[in-house]
């Protein structure tokens, strides 16, 4: 009898401290704090152009722990990460949103670009975007100059200087003092070979179509050349999508290639004594001699480069 009552006062004891363990346990379990990853959503991309473009996100909130780390990841695969090279790293990592600068993309490409932010607990991304970057164009200002031909695969061509690279009379020869020097320069296509084969027979002084086209810096570019009859007739063909325009807001002209429609000098050989013009006026060659003689040993000078 004794031994049962003492159970029940010993049960009346622990009731209250049971209680009192259970609250406790009720009340630090209330206050206890939750994180998670960022939440942030992508912006969508501007600024497209072959190399470059612009991108962002917006940071919704922390997952209650600071932001490590948070900026672009792109790829041209869907679903880029952080483990990728191709990202940018923000300055400032907090809340809201942000702006960063892809580079070194690749024309003609489809790109995919997440935001992401990260914390003490993981990477949080934003929603996925994608874009293109447009391939060159004819009449593109680039590379120091107007492309005016595209190859089939879009990421190579011919570019055209913005004036004519002649002496002060506006007219020069294809010869350097030898009338009559044979220097192989006869491609129809490849107006760099053939300009480098003249200046080895010529010499890297003086005054002449080849070294001129090739002592151009247009562009901060020393890659210019004197293009074969070829090229040169390609040129002409485009000649109307090169000629200057004014820029509709500030009135600036935009490109000052102006061709004149005269003779302009190919670096292509056809004789000891002569090398092909092509006319400005109409597109067609002719043979004129590479020194002054009977009109027709003057011509401009029109340099071209490859990108």
């Amino acid at each position: 009898m004794i031994c049962r009552n003492m159970i029940k006062i010993t049960n009346l004891f622990l009731i209250p401290v049971l209680f009192t363990v259970f609250a406790t346990s009720c009340k630090k379990e209330s206050t206890k704090t939750f994180t998670y990853i960022p939440e942030l959503t992508t912006a969508n991309v501007t600024s497209i152009t072959q190399t470059t473009a612009l991108s962002g996100g917006n940071i919704l909130g922390n997952g209650g722990s600071s932001i490590i780390s948070s900026g672009l990841c792109w790829s041209t695969s869907p679903n880029p990460t952080v483990d990728l090279s191709t990202k940018t790293a923000n300055v400032n990592n907090n809340t809201g949103n942000f702006t960063s600068s892809l580079t070194g993309l690749t024309l003609n490409t489809t790109y995919y670009v997440r935001a992401y932010a990260n914390n003490s607990v993981g990477t949080g991304y934003g929603n996925q975007v994608s874009f293109v970057t447009p391939t060159y164009v004819i009449g593109q200002s680039y590379g120091g100059g107007r492309i005016f031909y595209v190859d089939s695969t879009g990421q190579h061509g011919l570019i055209a200087a913005a004036t004519d690279q002649d002496k002060i009379t506006d007219q020069t020869t294809w010869n350097y003092n030898n009338v009559y020097l044979i220097t192989n320069a006869t491609s129809l296509t490849n107006g760099s070979a053939n300009t480098q084969l003249i200046i080895n027979a010529q010499g890297n002084s003086g005054s002449y179509a080849a070294l001129l086209a090739k002592n151009y810096k247009g562009g901060g570019f020393n890659d210019w050349f004197l293009p074969s009859v070829n090229q040169l007739q390609t040129l002409f063909t485009y000649v109307s999508t090169l000629t200057p325009t004014n820029d509709v807001v500030t009135n600036d002209v935009i490109f000052y290639a102006s061709f004149t429609g005269g003779y302009y000098w190919s670096s292509t050989e056809t004789s000891p004594s002569n090398a092909f013009v092509v006319s400005f006026a109409n597109g067609q060659s002719a043979n004129f001699l590479k020194s002054a003689g009977n009109n027709t040993g003057y011509a401009l000078v029109r340099s071209v480069r490859a990108f």
